[in-house]
C-alpha cells in the first residue's frame, strides 16, 4: 500500500511539473539550467533508490500494482538513474573546469568535496548502526572500509568512479583545453575496457561511464546543440531513439560493451531532453537533487539490511524513508559547511 502511494506520488509530481510547463509555457527555467538539472538529479536519485528497494524487498512484486512486471521495470531504473547522474555531472563539470585556470586543482577540490560527504555519511551510518540498529562493528573493518571509501554493505562504486572522472577531466584539460572533451571520451572508454575485460568488474561499474564524456561533449557544443534540438521533430526523434536504446540495454543479457555504452548515452540524453522539453522544473525534485549524493550514500548503507528484516513491508519502507531523509539532510548540511570552511582556509593560504 505504502509503496504504491509513494510511486504514484513520485510520478504525480513529474506529471504535475510537465502539465504546469505545457499549460503555462513556463520560460523561467531554460534547458540545462541549474533548476532543470537539479530536478533531474532528484528524479535520478529517487529511481535509483526505488530500484534497490525492488532488488532487496522479496515481497515487492506482491505489494505493488502490476506485480512482477512492475518489479522488472523498476529494477532497470538503477542503470538509468546513474546514466543521468554521469551525463549531468559531465555537463556541469566541463562548464565549470573551463572557467578555472588550474584544472588539476579544480579536480582535486571536487574530489575532496565528495570525500567530505563520504566521511560525514560514514560516521553517521556507523553511529546509527551501533546505537539504533544494534549492529556489532569490528574496529578493523571500520578502518578498512573508511580507507577504501566504502560504505558498509556496498562497494560505493559510483563515488570512486566520479572521483576518477574528475581526475580524467582535469588531466584532459591540462593536456589540451581545446580537445579535452575528446580526451575524456578516450579516458572513460579506456576505463570501461579495463573494467570489463581486464578487471572483470560487474557491469554497473562501467556500462554508464560514457555518459560522463557525453555530458562534456554536450557542454562543449551547447549552443549549436540547443539550436538543433529546438525543433519538435528532432526532439521526437531523440526520445524515440532513447526508447529503442532502453529496450536494447534491458534485453542485452550478455552486457556487451559496444551496446551498453552508446545505448545508455542515448537513454540519458533522451530523458534529459524530454524533461527539458516538457518538464523543466520541480521544486520537490530540485530539493532532492541538492542532497542527491548524501541520499545515494546513506540509502545504500541501509537498503539491504532494512528490507531484509522479517517485518511488515509498509513499516520497513516508512522506517527506511525516514532514516535516509533525516541522515541525508544532516550529512549534507555538515559536509557543505566543512567544505566551505576548508575552501576558505585554502583561499587564505594561497593569498
Amino acid at each position: 500500500m505504502t509503496l504504491n502511494i509513494f510511486l504514484m506520488l513520485l510520478f504525480g509530481l513529474i506529471l504535475y511539473s510537465c502539465l504546469k510547463n505545457c499549460l503555462f509555457n513556463s520560460s523561467e527555467c531554460n534547458s540545462f539550467s541549474i533548476e532543470s538539472t537539479e530536478s533531474l538529479r532528484g528524479i535520478a536519485t529517487v529511481i535509483i533508490i526505488m530500484s534497490h528497494i525492488a532488488q532487496y524487498e522479496t515481497s515487492f512484486e506482491n505489494v505493488v500494482i502490476g506485480g512482477e512486471i512492475t518489479r522488472s521495470f523498476v529494477l532497470t531504473w538503477g542503470g538509468v538513474g546513474v546514466s543521468l547522474f554521469f551525463l549531468l555531472s559531465g555537463f556541469g563539470c566541463y562548464l565549470s573546469i573551463n572557467k578555472s585556470s588550474a584544472p588539476l586543482i579544480w579536480s582535486v577540490k571536487h574530489a575532496i568535496r565528495v570525500i567530505f560527504h563520504f566521511i560525514v555519511v560514514y560516521i553517521i551510518v556507523i553511529l546509527s548502526s551501533v546505537l539504533f540498529l544494534k549492529e556489532e562493528k569490528n574496529i578493523g573493518s571500520i578502518l578498512v572500509n573508511f580507507l577504501l571509501l566504502r560504505i558498509p554493505n556496498s562497494t560505493t562504486w559510483y563515488l570512486k568512479a566520479q572521483i576518477l572522472f574528475y581526475l580524467i577531466l582535469g588531466v584532459s584539460v591540462v593536456i589540451s583545453r581545446k580537445q579535452s572533451h575528446t580526451l575524456v571520451i578516450l579516458g572513460v572508454t579506456l576505463y570501461a575496457l579495463i573494467g570489463k575485460f581486464l578487471l572483470c568488474l560487474s557491469d554497473f561499474w562501467w556500462k554508464t561511464s560514457l555518459c560522463f564524456a557525453a555530458g562534456c561533449c554536450i557542454a562543449k557544443y551547447k549552443v549549436v546543440l540547443l539550436s538543433c534540438i529546438s525543433k519538435i521533430y528532432v526532439r521526437t526523434i531523440i526520445v524515440l531513439l532513447g526508447a529503442i536504446a532502453y529496450v536494447c540495454v534491458i534485453n542485452d543479457y550478455q552486457y556487451r560493451l559496444l551496446i551498453q555504452l552508446p545505448a545508455y548515452v542515448l537513454v540519458a540524453f533522451s530523458i534529459v531532453e524530454l524533461w527539458n522539453w516538457i518538464g523543466r522544473k520541480s521544486e520537490f525534485y530540485s530539493k532532492t537533487g541538492q542532497i542527491s549524493l548524501d541520499l545515494y550514500l546513506v540509502h545504500i548503507a541501509y537498503v539491504e539490511a532494512v528490507f531484509g528484516l522479517n517485518i511488515n513491508v509498509n513499516i520497513k519502507f516508512l522506517f527506511f524513508l525516514l532514516l535516509i531523509i533525516v541522515e541525508s539532510v544532516i550529512s549534507y548540511c555538515i559536509s557543505e559547511k566543512l567544505y566551505k570552511f576548508f575552501n576558505s582556509k585554502l583561499i587564505t593560504l594561497n593569498s
